[in-house]
């Protein structure tokens, strides 16, 4: 669990991005800002981007609209969202490979047990 000034409450001193929070270990927990999914909806976030970094793209939609013709002014929200969408996207890859890691651990002991029975 991450503490509101960003430490962790465990001690870890792995660095853990602002919009994610750790819940279990290997797990994880909503998004930091906790939008709901009716937010999302009624913020018009398409389907396919309601996702974990949410709530990053509902804030960079919202200034696109709120400055439109000229764009350039979300920029630090923009480097939030695609910051949020690769952290979100390691932090995938990371569980894969441990639970690919895990599943090849298993089979080696059933073969290991298989061998020795």
């Amino acid at each position: 669990r991450q503490e509101p000034g960003g430490a962790l409450s465990r001690g870890d001193s792995a660095a853990v991005s602002p919009c994610h929070t750790v819940t279990a270990p290997g797990g994880r927990g909503q998004s930091g800002e906790g939008q709901e999914p009716g937010g999302l909806a009624q913020g018009r976030v398409p389907l396919e981007q309601r996702d974990f970094c949410g709530h990053h793209l509902l804030r960079l939609l919202r200034c696109h609209r709120d400055n439109f013709p000229v764009p350039w002014g979300c920029h630090a929200l923009h480097h939030a969202w695609d910051s949020c969408q690769h952290h979100d996207y390691v932090t995938r890859m990371k569980e894969f490979e441990r639970e690919r890691r895990l599943r090849q651990r298993q089979k080696r002991i059933r073969q290991r047990h298989g061998d020795s029975e």
